[in-house]
C-alpha cells in the first residue's frame, strides 16, 4: 500500500506527487541558497585577493606567494589573505 500524504493521511497518488514535486522544490530552493552563498564567499575571497595584490607591501606579497608556491591548499591561502584583511581593517580604525 502507499504510505499516506501529509496532507489529508489517505492514499491518493496525485497528492503524493504534490507532496514530492513540493519536496523536490524546496530541496532545489535550498541547493539554489547554498550555491548563492559558496558564489559570495568566492566573490569576497577573489576581492579580498584583488585587494591585496593591489595594496600590499613586497613583504606582504612576498609571504602570499611564498605560500602559494609552496603548494598550500586554497583554504591556507585565503588565510593568508584573511590576515591581510583584518590587519588593513584594524590599521584603518
Amino acid at each position: 500500500m502507499a504510505p499516506t500524504t501529509r496532507r489529508n493521511g489517505h492514499h491518493c497518488r496525485v497528492c503524493n506527487n504534490e507532496a514530492s514535486t513540493q519536496d523536490a522544490h524546496n530541496a532545489d530552493i535550498a541547493a539554489l541558497k547554498r550555491a548563492q552563498d559558496e558564489l559570495r564567499n568566492v566573490s569576497q575571497s577573489v576581492e579580498q585577493l584583488l585587494n591585496m595584490i593591489g595594496t600590499g607591501n613586497e613583504q606582504q606579497l612576498e609571504s602570499l606567494f611564498a605560500t602559494t608556491r609552496s603548494g598550500a591548499s586554497q583554504e591556507q591561502i585565503l588565510a593568508v589573505v584573511r590576515q591581510y584583511t583584518q590587519g588593513m581593517e584594524a590599521q584603518s580604525k
